[in-house]
């Protein structure tokens, strides 16, 4: 799976508050123990089990995407490609015009706010990969109708898993 320096900081972060998460639920379970275990019910030993497996579920999720993950930089030959941002008009079958700017990415892997994402995923996504600033295209939506739009430009502030600015 190819992801964009900024994906894999939504990971890591995520990880990180997922790890913390769970230390505190251990915590919790250490300062009741001694009252639970006066009382032998252990009603809060299975929802604490519970909550620390879900954790442990989405914790090992992640941390096999990012052992897995190829981290990639945005393309510098003017082309859009994983990790670049750009400008785009779109133009809807009605004739509305909006203009857009995403950052290219291969799939949605978390969090991310999906309104700055374009996946490859999506029509759209295949569309615009490869295309330069002022290129023409167009994709089919789901209703079946086609959209056209142009993209306007490559955005040079793409930045790099070293924090750089390209």
């Amino acid at each position: 799976m190819k992801l964009i320096p900024q994906q894999v900081e939504i990971l890591k972060a995520e990880l990180s508050k997922l790890r913390q998460r769970k230390q505190e639920l251990i915590d919790s379970k250490s300062n009741t123990y001694a009252i639970c275990h006066e009382n032998q019910t252990g009603d809060n030993d299975r929802e604490l089990i519970d909550s620390i497996a879900t954790l442990n579920v989405r914790m090992n999720k992640i941390q096999r995407i990012l052992d897995n993950a190829e981290v990639v930089e945005p393309r510098t030959d003017g082309k859009i490609g994983i990790g670049t941002k750009f400008d785009m008009l779109l133009t809807t079958p009605r004739g509305r015009v909006k203009e857009e700017t995403r950052t290219l990415i291969e799939t949605k892997v978390t969090l991310e706010d999906m309104s700055q994402y374009l996946t490859l995923e999506t029509d759209l996504g295949k569309a615009i990969l490869g295309l330069q600033a002022g290129e023409e295209f167009s994709y089919t939506i789901p209703n079946g109708k086609t959209m056209f739009g142009t993209v306007t430009a490559i955005r040079k502030e793409n930045i790099s898993s070293k924090g750089h600015i390209k």
